[in-house]
């Protein structure tokens, strides 16, 4: 009976396409089991209604909508669980879940538990790579085709993106610019200080009260300023190791080194070195006038004996030179020229003797100058008299004055008579020329 029910079928189908008409499968009776409807180019099979549900593996219309045994996989315009509106594709029970190699999703969009590649966005290019999102163990995956593409993160949509931070395919982060310029770059925002801005500056680490702040000024007199400032509760700012707050900058401004409480703008708890300025065993650390300190000799002063005989010209002055160094300390005194050098400002008090002699005949109270020059410019002058005959005659003076450091002295002598004149050294054993001077403070 099947037999010839499906070769009737067949005549009809063959018949109805030749005729283009509706071809009806009946039952024994008027019922309507299937229909093959001639839909011009094309034709459609249509399955009447049954009006209920069917529990077996059969595919049936049920009020229009299409079940395959007790699921339905359609209706009008979805199939599936999907429906197509003309433009969109979208659940049409919009809180089923869609598993993709799962088939207990848990989410609106589940993947199965396995790590490679998920979601690709573009690609694959030619070396297989693809930009997109992937997985491997402990490790959630979004990455380009390539180091030459990067990865920004803004708002807004492809076509008008406002973009806020950029990862370079280099490996470079810029928030606030498309082009780092090292691991991490911050375009600033001229939020340079506590009261600009946010008062957070351009970057911060807080909780909303309490925090360290880092800004720049990338404009007005002070660009290119950096500051760092702690804002919130003791608003300390601490340098150091795991061990110890090495270094610390207080609420007030004052800084400890060794003390995390400075009582004053720099309190050490411990020794300072300072290897500035020349120091050594004894020196003592001094200030300038302009607050500028450096380590100066404790104990400053020379002494030095004339070495050979001065033979002068009559109303000419002659600088006293060549001398035998009996001590320097500081080693301001240059026993060739006579000229001492200021090694520390502060009050210098000078000794000089010098020995008038007559070479053949007598003056009598012939004037004679001691004048003390300071950078080659006349200080001051002592005067004397002397009368000579056949003994010499010495004149000692003494002399304070204020230098400073590098400051030069030096002496000269002159006298006015007709006669010949030495400055007498000595002998050898007995001094009769010298120069000596120190630092009094």
């Amino acid at each position: 009976m099947k037999k010839y029910l499906y070769f009737f079928s067949f005549i009809l189908l063959i018949f109805s396409s030749l005729l283009g008409q509706t071809v009806n499968i009946n039952d024994g009776s008027t019922n309507t089991l299937l229909q093959i409807v001639d839909e011009g180019s094309a034709g459609s099979l249509k399955l009447p209604n049954v009006g209920t549900t069917i529990d077996d593996i059969k595919l049936y219309n049920n009020g229009g909508n299409l079940y395959w045994g007790l699921n339905q996989i359609g209706f009008a315009g979805s199939a599936g669980g999907w429906t197509h509106n003309g433009t969109s594709i979208y659940n049409t029970t919009l809180t089923d879940k869609v598993g993709i190699g799962v088939n207990n999703p848990t989410r609106p969009l589940s993947f199965n538990n396995q790590y490679g590649d998920k979601i690709s966005i573009w690609g694959p290019n030619s070396f297989g790579n693809i930009l997109g999102f992937g997985n491997q163990p402990a490790l959630f995956q979004m990455y380009t085709d390539g180091s030459h593409a990067d990865i920004a993160f803004g708002y807004g949509q492809s076509s008008s993106f406002n973009e806020n931070m950029r990862i370079k395919g280099n490996g470079k982060v810029g928030i606030g610019t498309t082009n780092p310029l090292s691991i991490l770059t911050i375009n600033s925002q001229n939020n340079w200080g506590s009261s600009v801005g946010d008062g957070w500056g351009d970057f911060s680490i807080n909780d909303g009260t309490n925090g360290l702040a880092i800004g720049v000024a990338t404009a007005g007199g002070g660009t290119g300023d950096i500051r760092f400032w702690a804002k919130g509760g003791t608003e300390r700012i601490m340098f150091g190791n795991v061990t110890n707050g090495d270094v610390l900058t207080s609420k007030d401004g004052n800084i400890g080194i060794g003390t995390i409480n400075p009582s004053t703008k720099l309190d050490v708890a411990g020794q300072i070195k300072i290897t500035g300025g020349s120091p050594g065993t004894g020196k003592v650390l001094t200030s300038d006038t302009d607050g500028l300190a450096t380590w100066e000799e404790n104990q400053i002063g020379f002494h030095a004996n004339l070495k050979a005989d001065i033979t002068l010209a009559s109303n000419t002055e002659t600088q006293l030179t060549n001398f035998t160094e009996i001590f320097d300390d500081g080693n301001g005194f240059n026993p060739t020229t006579g000229v001492y050098t200021i090694v520390a400002d502060g009050l210098y008090h000078f000794d000089i003797k010098v020995r008038w002699d007559i070479l053949s005949g007598s003056v009598s109270d012939a004037p004679v100058f001691i004048t003390f020059y300071k950078n080659n410019t006349f200080i001051e002058r002592f005067f004397h008299r002397v009368t000579l005959n056949s003994y010499n005659q010495a004149h000692v003076i003494g002399y304070n004055i204020k230098l400073q450091t590098d400051d030069q002295i030096s002496i000269k002598v002159q006298y006015v008579s007709s006669s010949s004149l030495n400055v007498d050294y000595g002998n050898g054993t007995i001094v009769h020329t010298y120069i000596s001077g120190f630092k009094v403070y």
